[in-house]
Formats: structure tokens, C-alpha cells, sequence
């Protein structure tokens, strides 16, 4: 009885390390698409006038409104073109303002550049 007790004592150990381990991952893979200062820097040398709240605004949107009819694209999965193809078409149907659009599109092609770069 005594060694039943220490397997399920063991087995909780390890369920708890996993959960803990897997909570850690993603917390730390959605941080990633949250804009940064490293971001900031990146796109002012695109656009001069960027700033993180611009970043901020493109990111809540692409995070909200872009998954409200589906999931959220795999930022670094598509080339900076793919990307200007996509929101030519879906900022149109998401009804974007131009403020809206430039935000976004901003946001995923700076976010794209520094994750392909393995910067956050």
C-alpha cells in the first residue's frame, strides 16, 4: 500500500512540473508578438513616425479583430510580400480605417522581421 502511495505521489509531482512547464511556454510564446522597444527601433527606420503605441495598436487588432472570422496567421510564416497581399484583402473586408490598416500592417512586418531574426 505504502508503494502505491509514493507512485501517485510521484505521478502528482510530475503532472504538476508539466503543467507548470507547458504554462511557462506559452506565456512566454504570446509574449513574444507583444510589441517591444527592440520593435519600436526596427520600424522607425521603416517609418520615422512609428511608435510603440502605434505597434500596440496594429498588435490588439491583428490579436482580436483578424481572429474574430479565423485564426491568427503564424506571423513569421509569410514573406513581408505575402503579407501586403493579405492585408490589402483583409483590411478591406475588417473595414480598417487607414490609421487601422497602417497599424497593422506595420506591425506584422516589423514583428515578422525580428522573429525571423530570432529577436523579440
Amino acid at each position: 500500500m505504502k508503494e502505491l502511495q509514493e507512485y501517485f505521489k510521484k505521478r502528482k509531482y510530475l503532472f504538476f512540473i508539466s503543467v507548470l512547464v507547458m504554462f511557462l511556454f506559452c506565456c512566454k510564446a504570446a509574449q513574444t508578438l507583444i510589441p517591444s522597444n527592440y520593435d519600436v527601433k526596427v520600424a522607425q527606420a521603416r517609418w520615422q513616425t512609428s511608435n510603440i503605441d502605434e505597434l500596440t495598436k496594429g498588435y490588439n487588432i491583428y490579436e482580436n479583430q483578424c481572429t474574430d472570422c479565423h485564426d491568427a496567421k503564424e506571423i513569421k510564416d509569410y514573406s513581408e510580400a505575402d503579407w501586403i497581399k493579405i492585408m490589402k484583402t483583409m483590411g478591406h473586408k475588417a473595414k480598417l480605417d487607414s490609421t487601422q490598416y497602417n497599424a497593422v500592417l506595420h506591425y506584422v512586418l516589423v514583428k515578422r522581421q525580428t522573429l525571423t531574426a530570432g529577436n523579440k
